[in-house]
């Protein structure tokens, strides 16, 4: 599969638990024009700090906005996420609205990639 679908669909698994506001087509539409190489390397990364770390939680680990901002650039200034939604660090940034951060587990994420194909 090709990897930016897979982070879509890695993004819309977690929007299931976050609501429809967590991901937008403005987010898609962003993640569509990163380069294959740099999707293939991000869910890469995801997978592996969700296995083999066993990251869980909304974290920089989870976010693929957050490896390919920080990971890539050293920065999170180009953030679609945090352009569309408000920076994660920010008061006013629509994650605060985020009720149920506790069901973002290890075992979920395990899930969502599985479904991503990844």
């Amino acid at each position: 599969m090709n990897p930016r679908n897979q982070i879509i669909i890695f993004m819309e698994q977690k929007s299931t638990l976050a609501g429809d506001w967590f991901f937008t087509d403005e987010d898609r539409a962003a993640i569509r024009k990163w380069p294959v190489k740099i999707c293939r390397y991000i869910i890469n990364r995801l997978r592996d700090n969700v296995t083999m770390i066993n990251a869980s939680g909304i974290s920089y680990l989870t976010c693929p906005f957050c490896n390919y901002h920080w990971s890539i650039h050293r920065c999170c200034d180009g953030c679609e996420w945090g352009k569309n939604h408000g920076f994660c660090g920010q008061d006013d940034s629509e994650l605060h609205r985020l009720k149920n951060g506790g069901e973002f587990t290890n075992k979920f994420y395990r899930r969502a990639l599985k479904r991503a194909g990844a």
